[in-house]
């Protein structure tokens, strides 16, 4: 199944669109297959994912200040920076740098999508 769609999030900001695109490619696993499989091609449907059933929730424990002697000397970290971190297991994590003060640095390992419902608009395309 392919489809066209807008994304927004819980304050109805647009935060994705396929129309650039040629379309989207569903995998049955999506989160948003069981909303659109009954579409015929050209119908089209609007409908919002709770945030538990997209990328969850928002959790605290993944927000964490750093004190700025634990980054290396010559690295200056900058508000809204998307940085990698090595995890301890040697695997790496993708963390947002949500704050920087002359000690700190607070950084949030959530997924920028965590905690929002999604409204979808969706095209069925084929």
């Amino acid at each position: 199944m392919i489809i066209h769609y807008k994304c927004y999030d819980d304050k109805n900001d647009k935060i994705d669109d396929s129309s650039l695109t040629n379309g989207f490619k569903v995998p049955a696993n999506h989160f948003i297959y069981q909303k659109i499989r009954n579409l015929a091609v050209g119908d089209k449907k609007t409908f919002t994912i709770p945030y538990d059933q997209a990328y969850g929730p928002r959790y605290e424990v993944l927000i964490q200040k750093i004190p700025r002697q634990d980054l290396p000397e010559d690295y200056e970290p900058v508000q809204g920076q998307r940085i990698h971190l090595q995890k301890a297991d040697a695997g790496w994590i993708d963390v947002l740098i949500t704050a920087v003060t002359e000690d700190s640095i607070t950084i949030d390992a959530n997924h920028e999508l965590a905690g929002i419902a999604l409204t979808f608009k969706v095209e069925r395309m084929e």
